[in-house]
């Protein structure tokens, strides 16, 4: 079965239906919320830390000036019901780290990504007679950004591919 892609796809060269970009966070499926979503820019105008940019008028995160502090603004602000507040996490994605990018992977001591990080999900890993690397605790990481956004060697993204199984509750032996 092969889905139909539009004109304006096309013409961008988006030739694949799947969409690479990162919608706001607890935006609904994909399918369903460019269906829902009526392009006003209201969750754009709500974010106040300016992560949400317009993509042909779709919603969409950029972290490269900032994280996302999952508000909320941007799902109070959606009257379609393209972005609903009632997941937890916001969005079932975590950090991952480019290592040929990674400052300390060339040898310089570096742990920006760990100082932004308040969930405690990127700690360094302290080597002898080696530089400190960070490593990232998926299941830890809520995927806001804030790392990304400081990152200087960009060396972080979205893992959109890792997805967050809900938590279940741990048995007492």
């Amino acid at each position: 079965m092969t889905t139909p892609i539009s004109r304006r796809q096309f013409l961008r060269g988006r030739l694949s239906t799947k969409h690479s970009s990162i919608r706001p966070p607890w935006a609904i499926e994909e399918k369903d919320f460019l269906e829902r979503c009526s392009r006003c820019g209201d969750c754009v105008d709500a974010c106040e830390e300016d992560v949400i940019r317009s993509d042909s008028g779709y919603p969409i995160i950029d972290f490269s000036n900032s994280g996302c502090s999952f508000c909320g603004d941007c799902a109070t602000a959606c009257d379609a019901g393209a972005i609903r507040q009632t997941q937890t996490p916001a969005w079932p994605y975590a950090v991952k780290i480019e290592p040929a990018q990674c400052l300390a992977q060339q040898g310089v001591v570096c742990q920006v990504c760990s100082e932004q990080c308040d969930s405690g999900a990127i700690r360094i890993s302290l080597t002898v007679a080696a530089v400190p690397t960070p490593v990232i605790n998926e299941t830890q990481c809520t995927a806001c950004g804030y790392c990304i956004a400081t990152c200087p060697g960009n060396a972080l993204s979205i893992n959109t591919s890792y997805r967050q199984q809900p938590q279940k509750e741990a048995l007492c032996m």
